[in-house]
């Protein structure tokens, strides 16, 4: 029987949880909720009735983040990765989506470079042990609408709505930057996983001589930091003397119109949530 697709729903959280455990990338209800809701979507593919994988996109306007693409692994090598990602694609190409963004593994890019997709840069997960950090930078903690224009410089279009669900997370805590004009001049999102994996850091944008000064408001939460590193900034992190281990990396992949596409530089120390962006 043929692959068939239908839209992501409440009903499918048990499978999205279960299938995406799997692979050890630690998503909870609430983090799914979010392709539920206005700003995101979803859809789920089934054999015979059964369900056996999903995709998802977060949206930022004309520009759809995709993620959590995954198939059973018993129907790996059949094409359904292949077909799953054309029938999320042609929906959001149908809904006016301009510019399509992802990150892949390494196991995976060539799959996606055959769907049209172009990689422009290597990210690492990095692990960062707790340390003692250099703070000599003032702190805040908050996530204002001034931080929010500040990301938007970077990322080209707004995410308050993720970031904002981010934040949601329990335990999730924001801090910022100002510069010596009162401007914000970085800041970053830290989120708990639990004892067995550590907290994670996405976003973090901050000028250089902010970031030990930032890493050290982290000191009470979850250790280890998990960042996603672009690999051009790791020399960024040994800057601050941060003794980080690289755990696995991906490929960011973009299709359609680069406009779209967020801005790299120095000052990106952990470009976001892989599966959003």
């Amino acid at each position: 029987m043929a692959i068939e697709f239908r839209k992501l729903d409440r009903t499918d959280l048990e499978f999205a949880l279960s299938i995406t455990n799997s692979e050890r990338w630690y998503l909870t209800e609430y983090d799914l909720l979010y392709y539920l809701g206005p700003n995101g979507t979803g859809i789920i593919a089934l054999d015979d009735g059964e369900r056996i994988g999903m995709a998802t996109a977060a949206l930022y306007g004309n520009v759809a983040w995709i993620g959590n693409v995954i198939v059973e692994e018993k129907k790996r090598q059949a094409g359904t990765g292949k077909v799953l990602m054309q029938e999320l694609i042609s929906r959001l190409d149908r809904a006016g989506t301009e510019t399509f963004l992802l990150y892949a593994y390494d196991r995976s890019r060539s799959l996606y470079e055959r769907l049209g997709f172009t990689f422009d840069c290597t990210v690492w997960d990095v692990t960062v042990p707790r340390q003692a950090w250099e703070h000599a930078v003032p702190v805040y903690s908050g996530l204002s609408e001034e931080v929010l224009r500040f990301d938007n410089m970077f990322v080209r279009q707004s995410r308050a709505a993720m970031l904002r669900h981010i934040l949601g997370r329990e335990g999730c805590k924001a801090f910022y930057s100002m510069s010596p004009s009162g401007s914000v001049s970085g800041y970053l999102l830290c989120s708990p996983g639990g004892i067995d994996y550590g907290s994670e850091v996405a976003p973090f944008i901050a000028e250089k001589a902010d970031i030990s000064s930032m890493l050290h408001a982290l000191r009470d939460m979850q250790g280890p930091l998990h960042l996603y590193v672009p690999e051009e900034n790791l020399a960024q992190l040994d800057s601050a003397g941060a003794a980080y281990t690289r755990t696995r990396r991906v490929h960011r992949g973009y299709m359609g119109s680069s406009s779209g596409v967020p801005v790299i530089n120095g000052r990106v120390l952990s470009v976001g949530l892989l599966e959003s962006g």
